[in-house]
């Protein structure tokens, strides 16, 4: 793996040279350093041992040689000094590092540090860029400069086998002169730098005979040799172990990290490595215990296989599938990618099959064939809070000929619809509808109005956007009364079951709603049909994938029939690919509600319209002033302040008008068990009535959720409910449902008890399109970005409480809260970074770029 640091200002290399020293078999440390790059060529370095005093001159800003300024910072307090990019191997090489005999070890060595090297080529390629200019307007391309510091230690002392590569923040303009450099492009790339490392580093250790296996790594695909038992593995692995102590410990869970706090974690648990062990010494510890487990220098040899460098066919065959499934992988989630993305995705999949140059060679070719397609420039703007200046960033995206034909079927099947018959409604029809319904006739609800007119008239395709908690739902009630008036038969289809039921609730008895997949498969089969009187309505559209929203305009155009689509780009995005609303609000207009009426408090609905700005400071300080943000030291501290908020709100006697949302399953249940045990304390669940499912006891009283539909006990995945009775013979539980209050029993043979859950937390995206009296939210960790934020503080009605600790939150300040909240993850069409594009191209040019 890659990791990436910035190098603290003032600490130069001093860490790093402690543990080198020419003599390491000997006397102990490390390995040399070396200098790598193509600015270390240009200075005379590449190759050459590090020297301190010549080192700690380039950190400083001065030529390695003549001591003279080469910045205009050099030398001063606070200088950004550069990155510390660390190249990890796999547990099961460096396993294999520390058990082999000398020239096994020296061997590995070598196929690690060319690994190393081969990734730096590709950084510096990718990511070697400096800023020039006033104010940086100007990028060009910059040779990069690397210190290697070979290790071989953890600082648990355990084998493993790591190279730290100090990027120095020193390149030279093409006019001679020297600059500083802009990492952005490295962190950018850092994604792609890892994986070609352990594409490299496969290819090396086959080379040498041994077989390598691609493994799952978190998000990633990474690879471990074979022949190195699991048991090996976690004995020599303390320091993760220690690591993840340390983050159940603050945090109560690892899915609550957030990368920046991973990160933060590991420099402080740092400790110093032991100089005196010499490394001969730590061998023969490490062998003992690879002993005790089967492993040796002798069974390393004896696993070892003869390499057989593949065919020009075989290359060929395993580009193909490499390409193949890196974009089946990037297309399945997203409509374009940066080539950051692209390369990543194929050089994951070409882990013992491909060499480094070979994926390389392979994005380049397909980058510029007819399998991919560049779509041009994605931009994205940021106001920087420091310098208050306008940000902007660019880069290249690129899709698939399949995608483009996919959203151009659809935006067609749109524009026939639009240019198509007339589905409008009478306005007679609409008006009386309207008249039944005297608050909608009130000045405060005239946008609301206004949105029944526009859905009920003009083309047949509609879209209504509108932020959380402005009542779209409200206003469909009154469209499709208009629409039944005139004998119209109203579909409501969303992607999440529990979403249509509540759509069916408000809009009215007798409409047919449900999911996206079954109304689909419905239509697929004829057992549904539409006709031109027929209107569909898609509640939180902006949810909905593309693929599955083209197929559904293409069935609604076929019967020429009328399509609604309502929901708000802003909240959670889609899973697969998708954009579409947005798209399409902005290419046919839309209806927007702004009028936020959830919530009772006025500075609550501002706090809802700022996260829906993406001011997320403005938001978050009005929860601060009010006492309504809650900051604790540790995780665990911070769940159970939540707790004791969720008691003071009713949570004991009125569960069912509190609610807690976390991002995580891991957090939802640690706040579940903490408020079924206060309830249980309360004396309001039955401790002694009890049925056991999904590691937890279900009591008499309990508050559960559902994880699963089940249309024939009119169970929807994410619905809510009571505990009334429980059966543990026959594993049965019988509940009374929320949304209808009907009595159900659950026999747990039948329905997936791995399903079930307590029902006092749930994640975010559960609680999306749910309206509550009492919000307790758990913020930040795993994926907080500003469509989580923005629906956790728009679910209640009367009050939201806010949980942090400060290990998430970068305190003072919650500076790492603000960052996580405001990263936006629009998803977008492949046509709108077109239409950007063209649009741009016909603009005069206003202003300077300050960003790629």
């Amino acid at each position: 793996m890659l990791s990436v640091a910035t190098l603290a200002a003032g600490r130069g290399p001093g860490y790093y040279l402690e543990l080198c020293n020419l003599n390491y078999y000997a006397e102990g440390g490390e390995p040399p350093p070396v200098y790598h790059g193509t600015a270390a060529r240009e200075l005379g370095l590449s190759g050459v041992e590090l020297d301190r005093r010549v080192i700690e001159r380039l950190c400083a800003g001065f030529h390695p040689e003549t001591g003279k300024a080469l910045v205009r910072n050099a030398g001063k307090e606070g200088r950004y000094v550069g990155e510390d990019c660390t190249f990890s191997a796999p547990k099961s090489v460096s396993i294999a590092f520390a058990m082999g005999d000398d020239p096994l070890r020296e061997a590995i060595r070598g196929k690690h540090l060319s690994a190393v090297k081969q990734a730096l080529d590709f950084l510096e390629a990718e990511a070697g860029f400096a800023r020039v200019g006033a104010q940086g307007q100007r990028l060009v391309r910059a040779p990069l400069l690397f210190a290697l510091f070979e290790h071989g230690t953890s600082r648990a002392m355990d084998p493993q086998l790591h190279t730290h590569a100090l990027l120095m923040n020193l390149t030279r303009h093409p006019d001679g002169r020297y600059t500083a450099i802009d990492p952005s492009f490295v962190y950018k790339f850092q994604m792609a730098a890892g994986a070609m490392y352990r594409v490299a580093l496969a290819r090396g250790m086959q080379q040498l005979g041994f077989e390598v296996e691609q493994r799952p790594m978190g998000s990633s695909i990474g690879f471990e040799i074979k022949g190195v038992p699991e048991e090996l593995v976690d004995e020599f692995s303390k320091r993760r172990a220690e690591i993840e102590a340390e983050l159940r410990l603050a945090l109560g869970s690892l899915d609550a990290a957030t990368p920046r706090y991973k990160e933060l974690v590991v420099l402080a648990t740092r400790r110093k490595k032991d100089l005196e062990k010499p490394r001969a010494e730590l061998l023969e510890e490490w062998q003992a215990v690879g002993r005790e487990f089967g492993v040796d220098a002798a069974t390393l040899r004896g696993g070892l296989k003869a390499y057989r460098a593949p065919t020009a066919e075989e290359r060929a065959s395993r580009q193909d599938e490499a390409f193949r499934e890196g974009v089946e992988a990037l297309s399945e989630r997203h409509a374009h990618w940066s080539k950051a993305d692209l390369i990543r995705a194929l050089a994951e999949r070409a882990a013992g099959k491909l060499a480094a140059r070979d994926v390389r060679e392979l994005a380049a070719e397909r980058i510029r064939g007819p399998r991919l397609l560049d779509l041009g420039d994605l931009r994205t703007g940021r106001k920087d809070l420091d310098t208050r200046r306008f940000v902007e960033r660019h880069e290249t995206r690129y899709s698939t000929p399949e995608i483009k034909r996919l959203e151009r079927r659809m935006l067609v099947d749109v524009e026939r619809m639009v240019r198509g018959p007339s589905t409008a409604c009478r306005t007679a029809s609409v008006e009386r509808a309207l008249a039944r319904r005297p608050s909608l006739l009130k000045e405060e609800s005239r946008e609301q109005a206004e949105a029944v007119r526009y859905l009920c008239s003009g083309p047949s395709v509609r879209v209504l956007s509108g932020l959380a908690g402005t009542g779209k739902t409200y206003a469909l009630g009154a469209c499709v009364e208009a629409w039944r008036r005139e004998g119209r038969d109203v579909h409501g289809v969303s992607f999440q079951k529990i979403t249509a039921t509540r759509l069916g609730k408000a809009i009215g008895d007798g409409i047919s709603c449900d999911t996206v997949h079954r109304t689909l498969g419905e239509l697929d089969r004829g057992r549904l049909e539409l006709s031109n009187r027929s209107v569909v309505v898609v509640d939180e559209s902006a949810m909905l994938g593309t693929t599955l929203l083209a197929r559904l305009v293409e069935h609604v155009r076929r019967a020429g029939g009328r399509l609604v689509l309502v929901g708000d780009a802003k909240q959670l995005q889609p899973v697969t690919q998708g954009g579409a609303h947005k798209y399409l609000a902005s290419v046919l207009g839309e209806h927007r509600l702004e009028d936020v009426r959830r919530q009772t408090e006025v500075w609550a609905r501002q706090a809802v319209r700022d996260m829906e700005a993406g001011a997320v400071h403005a938001a978050l300080k009005a929860y601060v002033d009010r006492g309504f943000f809650h900051l604790s030291e540790t995780r665990p501290e911070a769940v159970a302040g939540l707790v004791r908020q969720w008691k003071a709100d009713g949570g004991i006697h009125a569960p069912e008008k509190v609610y807690a949302v976390a991002a995580t399953n891991h957090e939802v249940r640690e706040i579940n068990l903490a408020a079924q045990a206060e309830r249980i304390k309360a004396g309001v669940v039955d401790p002694g009535r009890k049925l056991f499912a999904n590691g937890v006891f279900f009591h008499v009283g309990d508050r559960l959720q559902f994880r699963l539909n089940s249309r024939k006990l009119g169970i929807d995945n994410a619905d809510l409910a009571t505990v009334l009775d429980v059966d543990p013979l026959r594993n049965v539980v019988t509940v009374r449902m929320d949304k209808d209050r009907r009595e159900v029993a659950v026999d747990l043979r039948r329905y997936s008890p791995e399903k079930l859950v307590l029902g006092y937390a749930s994640t975010t995206h559960a609680a999306q399109g749910a309206s509550i009296d009492h919000v307790e939210v758990l913020m930040g960790g795993g994926p907080t970005d500003l469509h989580m934020g923005y629906v956790q503080l728009s679910r209640a009605r009367l009050s939201t409480h806010v949980f942090c600790d400060k290990h998430t939150a970068g305190d003072p300040g919650l500076s790492d809260l603000l960052r996580s909240l405001g990263r936006e993850r629009q998803k977008t069409l492949a046509h709108e970074v077109v239409r950007d594009n063209q649009e741009r191209a016909r603009r005069p040019a206003v202003g300077v770029s300050l960003g790629r």
